[in-house]
């Protein structure tokens, strides 16, 4: 693909058309001033409404007719001039009206200019699902004039940086350096020296060309090009007012993050990108959690069967492709979890806000009057999917606490349930549960013990039958260690546990202890289905607990 041209002067846009064909051109009208400016008098226009709205069937059926209408063939050249979701329409348009047609592209904003034209991608959206039906045709060419950007919105300049800070991120740590050099602090378009603004647009693109030489129909090293966008086409779905560029910036810092969860990225070139994606004027914020974009991840072309394609970042220009587990994917997205014990009042409603989930110890919780379980009512109004709710029992246990039944009915997340709890107890928790629609965890502690031992294998494995075999959705094992080899030995079997298809990271080990950091931190880069931390370093409910803030360092 090197017919890609960055010029100032519309007479070589107009020479690039093969002498002798007629021409149809497929605009924004956002750019119909700068069009009447580059076209020929000869040429048909059609305006189009640009914007992500465009990207569907029924405005596809809508140009097709116009088409048929005005007796356009095969034979014309068809130029799509506008932003990413023009071109994209009209590379579609090109590559199956009359089973495919010559078609060129003059992308007016940056973003298009450095991702969205090039590549050979065309298609739209299927309802909210993005890029659902489409085709892999390159243009014959793209037109690149870096004046018209000056034309642009500063808010649509900053959404072209988010690709061109992708494309650093992903390949190329001096492009990346130049951008946090050069662009920032961000100035009006006008304002850059053009050498600036051409080595940014050049930059880009060579790292594009590059990519899809190697592998235009995204069997390999292509995939790359997705980094943040199986995460910002979740956040596009689920917002449909939210722009391309802005879903692309916070699902890049989403994979940032995922990415420095799993180990991968350190901690300062995490914070290095962030920083850039703020730096370019745009937010990197999700509106939700990430867990709630689960679902619409689920609906993403990388999807293949069980399993999630992800791109995420071992450093600044250096990628790594991953195919996540589904469900190790949704219980990474879903961690950490805040516990609150005796000090449950402080910060519980910024905790609902901000943690994924909040472990209710009852019986750390002391009494409730019904005034205070009214308020607490009220408190978790809405967010009643977020709450964990855990009432130790006794084998002698038979009664299920009240205070429990009376919040499984607010319709409660989660409900834990102890392995050796008594059956009769088991069987009505378990039951009212599944009335509430609250997921089951089993659980089981091995708390310090004189001969500082831990449980072996066939105890582990006895308690992975038992639960499963009772009806639970999840089993969490704490056991309170005494060395790094004693953990070691019990992560490297939960992870063995894990991966096997029947259990399908469905068990949680916790270690308790002087080692409890450091093998959180495992369990959150594995996917385990529960984390648990302190809401503080003097909240903890279970020995050597570390804080939520220690947990996202």
């Amino acid at each position: 693909m090197n017919n890609i041209v960055v010029s100032t002067d519309l007479g070589q846009l107009r020479q690039m058309v093969p002498a002798g064909t007629k021409v149809v051109i497929l605009y924004d009208r956002n750019v119909s001033v700068w069009m009447e400016q580059a076209v020929d008098p000869s040429w048909i226009t059609i305006p189009l409404e640009g914007g992500e709205n465009l990207k569907q069937w029924k405005y596809v059926q809508q140009v097709t007719d116009s088409f048929i209408e005005m007796q356009i063939d095969r034979s014309w050249f068809l130029i799509g001039m506008g932003g990413g979701t023009v071109c994209d329409f009209a590379g579609f348009i090109g590559s199956v009206y009359m089973r495919g047609m010559m078609f060129g592209f003059v992308p007016t904003t940056l973003l298009a200019q450095v991702d969205a034209a090039l590549g050979g991608k065309n298609g739209i959206h299927a309802g909210p699902y993005k890029n659902m039906i489409g085709c892999t045709v390159l243009p014959r060419w793209v037109f690149c004039h870096p004046g018209v950007l000056a034309t642009l919105p500063q808010k649509e300049f900053h959404c072209g940086l988010a690709e061109c800070i992708k494309h650093g991120a992903i390949a190329s740590e001096s492009y990346f350096r130049f951008i946090e050099e050069e662009m920032f602090p961000l100035r009006k378009i006008e304002d850059y020296p053009r050498g600036v603004l051409q080595k940014l647009i050049t930059g880009s693109q060579e790292i594009k060309i590059k990519i899809v030489e190697q592998d235009l129909y995204e069997k390999g090293v292509r995939k790359a090009l997705n980094f943040g966008h199986t995460f910002g086409h979740a956040l596009a779905a689920r917002y449909p007012e939210m722009s391309h560029g802005e879903a692309v910036a916070k699902g890049m810092a989403a994979a940032t993050r995922y990415s420095a969860q799993k180990g991968l990225l350190s901690r300062e070139s995490a914070q290095r990108l962030l920083h850039a994606i703020t730096s370019a004027g745009l937010d990197p914020k999700l509106p939700c959690s990430q867990s709630d974009l689960v679902a619409y991840m689920l609906h993403d072309k990388k999807k293949q069967g069980n399993t999630l394609g992800l791109v995420l970042l071992r450093d600044i220009g250096q990628y790594v492709l991953v195919n996540e587990p589904v469900q190790k994917c949704k219980n990474i997205l879903r961690n950490p979890g805040v516990s609150l014990g005796a000090q449950w009042k402080e910060g519980l409603t910024w905790w609902l806000e901000k943690a994924p989930w909040v472990e209710f110890r009852l019986d750390l919780m002391g009494d409730i009057s019904q005034v205070g379980m009214v308020a607490l009512r009220m408190q978790c109004m809405g967010k009643e999917e977020r709450i964990l709710l855990t009432h130790p029992a006794d084998p002698e246990f038979t009664e299920i606490p009240e205070s429990l039944r009376q919040m499984l009915s607010w319709g409660a997340g989660w409900v834990d349930i102890p392995v050796k709890a008594a059956t009769v107890y088991k069987e009505s928790l378990s039951r009212l549960a599944r009335e509430n629609g609250a997921g089951i965890i089993q659980s089981v502690h091995f708390w310090e013990n004189p001969e500082r031992e831990i449980p072996g294998k066939d105890i582990l494995n006895t308690l992975v039958r038992e639960a499963f075999s009772t009806g639970a959705d999840y089993l969490k094992i704490a056991v309170y260690t005494y060395n790094e080899k004693q953990s070691d030995e019990l992560l490297a079997w939960c992870d063995e546990q894990n991966a096997r298809e029947d259990v399908n990271h469905r068990i949680t080990m916790m270690i308790m202890g002087e080692d409890a950091l450091r093998t959180r931190k495992h369990a959150l880069s594995q996917g385990y289905p529960f984390v648990y931390a302190a809401s503080g370093p003097q909240n903890t409910t279970a020995p050597g607990q570390p804080s939520f803030e220690a947990l996202m360092m």
